[in-house]
């Protein structure tokens, strides 16, 4: 149940991020990313116009997609996979789909080479 209602929350914030600040056509990448902060790490959402294999800025990151879920405090392999298992549950949804057909969305974690293609 834990991940169903985690799976929902992300859809919604991303989803509501898209509405009020839509891609842009030019953003083929998307990048779920797990970034270390002081109490752990947070979630945020983005995109970029070209692959990078380590990712330090998004060139589409509006300010509501900044954060997500702040104070993430277990170990970043539970943490990803955690948002592998939400992810993959949020492209069961159309309104997702239908936002992400003509892109390639990743897992990615801040200054890192690590990804996940999802």
């Amino acid at each position: 149940m834990l991940i169903l209602n985690f799976a929902d929350n992300l859809l919604r914030w991303v989803l509501g991020i898209i509405e009020d600040d839509p891609i842009p056509v030019e953003i083929k990448f998307l990048y779920f990313l797990i970034v270390p902060d002081r109490k752990g790490f947070h979630i945020e959402f983005g995109g970029k116009e070209i692959k990078e294999e380590v990712i330090y800025h998004l060139e589409y990151q509006p300010l509501e997609a900044e954060f997500f879920l702040m104070e993430l405090n277990q170990p970043l392999n539970e943490i990803i996979a955690l948002l592998e298992e939400a992810v993959d549950l949020i492209y069961l949804h159309d309104e997702f789909l239908a936002l992400v057909s003509d892109k390639q969305v990743f897992i990615s974690v801040y200054g890192s080479g690590f990804h996940v293609v999802v």
